[in-house]
This record gives C-alpha cells, structure tokens and sequence, in this order.
C-alpha cells in the first residue's frame, strides 16, 4: 500500500492506495498534519512508501525523522520529468502543475491534453501529443474571487457558497455569486474554445477542489476527474519504480 501526500496551498490531502484506481482520502489541516499522518499510519502498518508532492513546505523531513523504515519518494527531488518541458521559465513551474502534466503525459500517451485545475487558482496546463509541454494559464479560483471582492471593496460582504446561480442576481449577495461562479463558467468555456481554435484534437480533464461542481455547468467532451491529482502521482511512483 502507499500514502500520497498531496500538500496544497489550503490543505493537506492523504491518499492511501494499493492500485492506483481506488484510494481512502483523508484531508486535515496544516497544523494537524502531523497528528493525523501518525493516526493514519498507525492504523494501516502496510504503508511501504511515501509519495509526496509538496507547493509549500518541505514534509519530507517529517517522515525521515518519525518513520525512517518508510521510503519516501519525493517528487520535489526530480531531476527529470516524463515530458518535455518547453516552459521558458521552468524553475517557477510548479510542482503540483507538474504532476498534473506528468499525469497526463503518461495515463493520456500519445494525446494532446488541456488540464484545467479547480482549486485555490485555476490554472490550465497543455501538453501535446508528442509529449512537449507548452503551459497555460492561471486564474484566481472561486475563494480567492470572493474574497477579493471582500477585502479591496468597503462594503461588499464575504461569499463562500459555490452553487449554482441565477445570471441576474437580484441582492449584493446574489450578484456577487453570479459574477464569480458565472463568470469562472464563462471563463473557461472561453479559454477552451480559445484553444479548440488553434489546436486539432485534445482531451480536456477538469480536476481539483471543485471539479465536481463544473462539471455540472460546462457542456459535454470533459472528463471530470476529481482524483486525477493522486492518479498521476501514483503514476509517477510506478514510472520511476516499475518493479515495485
């Protein structure tokens, strides 16, 4: 079995996983990451290997001090990657997009891929066919829209709820939700059809935090994949590691 450790800007994610295909999440908090990770290993000793995949600090450490028995395969310590990164600043992509584009790179061979991650921020990644990584973009997420609107206005109150909306709010609050939920809709129904404009054919995944949810308001020819993240971290662990 193997816990994948995916540390995002907002929270912790623990996968623990035996194939790749099905996995047992648990999402704590920063500050009780250590507590939780110790619970979970105390209650599955099967864990051979750590996979880790960190945007902000290093974990690493934890598990070499507390469970120095358990490899820990961080995807921070790569040198290379399984495509061909044509990012001109490719010191500042990163991890967790990497992994996106790895994931792809290696579950989606041979296919051109728009990655579309919901979480914190959205960001778009691309890849091509001939695995070449060209990049994408990044957004700010539903939170980060919210809050803004919160915090650099005087009066505008703090939305949180992410539901579906009506296009005409008719309160401050209904209008806030329908400029920012409407308006991420919008937006990445603009961006695809941006990129079906320039390129041929390409597979679109829509994964991250609230995946779920868009995929209830963007038309067909997406595949949501909410687990994406830690099936392509499980990918990358069998890519380095075929024989385990």
């Amino acid at each position: 079995m193997l816990l994948l450790v995916d540390h995002g800007n907002t929270r912790i994610k623990l996968h623990l996983t035996s194939d790749g295909q099905k996995f047992d999440t648990t999402t704590v908090s920063h500050d009780s990451f250590s507590d939780e990770t110790a619970e979970l290993l105390r209650k599955h000793p099967n864990v051979k290997n750590v996979v880790l995949s960190s945007v902000a600090a290093n974990l690493a450490p934890f598990f070499e001090q507390f469970y120095p028995n358990i490899p820990v395969f961080d995807v921070a310590k790569l040198a290379d990657w399984p495509f061909i990164n044509r990012y001109t600043t490719p010191e500042t992509l990163g991890i967790d997009r990497k992994v996106l584009v790895s994931g792809a790179a290696l579950l989606y061979k041979n296919t051109s891929c728009l990655i579309i991650d919901a979480g914190t921020c959205i960001t778009y990644d691309f890849i091509l066919n001939d695995g070449s990584y060209l990049g994408g973009g990044i957004s700010p997420g539903f939170q980060l829209r919210f809050r803004s609107l919160h915090d650099y206005t005087a009066k505008l109150p703090l939305v949180t709820k992410v539901s579906e909306t009506p296009l005409v709010g008719n309160s401050t609050v209904s209008c806030i939700e329908s400029g920012v939920i409407n308006g991420i809709v919008a937006e990445i129904i603009g961006i695809i059809n941006r990129y079906k404009q320039q390129y041929a054919d390409f597979t679109i995944i829509l994964t991250g935090g609230d995946a779920e949810f868009l995929a209830t308001q963007l038309k067909n020819g997406i595949f949501a994949d909410s687990n994406f993240m830690q099936r392509a971290l499980y990918a990358l662990y069998q890519f380095y590691n075929p024989n385990d």
